[in-house]
């Protein structure tokens, strides 16, 4: 009887420990592989450096297209791009030119 009391008083004393350890560790445990834990923020940091890149790649696309666009407007019209778009398009050559293809 002795022995089962010990026990009992022994299981009182630690229980609040026990409890508390497990909460640290389930915490501990989600901080870091949760939803939102370290290992997503490092994965999330990688992604934002990956689209950061292809933005820069983008906008450097874009700008290009824009001034293209620009050189084609009525009034500002760039001739030998027009003849090269042309060519590149829709396949017109002069009767003296011959296609090369490989």
């Amino acid at each position: 009887m002795n022995t089962l009391y010990n026990h009992s008083a022994a299981l009182r004393h630690n229980f609040f420990a026990f409890i508390s350890v497990c909460l640290c560790l389930y915490f501990s445990f989600h901080a870091i592989q949760g939803e939102r834990g370290v290992l997503s923020l490092v994965a999330i940091n990688k992604q934002v450096i990956e689209l950061q890149a292809k933005q820069t790649d983008l906008i450097k696309v874009r700008s290009k297209l824009e001034t293209q666009v620009s050189m084609m407007r009525p009034g500002s019209v760039n001739k030998d791009l027009l003849e090269e778009r042309v060519r590149l398009q829709l396949g017109y050559k002069h009767s003296d030119e011959f296609t090369v293809i490989n």
